[in-house]
């Protein structure tokens, strides 16, 4: 299905536009796009979360 040429994509992350055609964007498994720099800073932040939510009380976050 082709969109309207006017129509923008916006990154969920940081809400900039993105360019589809390109190479530089990744898509989630619902269908969101995000720059891949965002989908990196985004997993960084995701990971970090789970690494404090799952270590040990007694081990110090780095």
């Amino acid at each position: 299905m082709s969109r309207p040429y006017h129509y923008i994509i916006h990154c969920r992350w940081c809400d900039e536009p993105v360019d589809d055609n390109g190479p530089n964007f990744k898509q989630d498994d619902d269908g969101y796009l995000y720059h891949t720099d965002c989908w990196a800073e985004m997993e960084a932040e995701w990971r970090a979360e789970q690494y404090a939510k799952y270590a040990p009380d007694n081990m110090e976050v780095a």
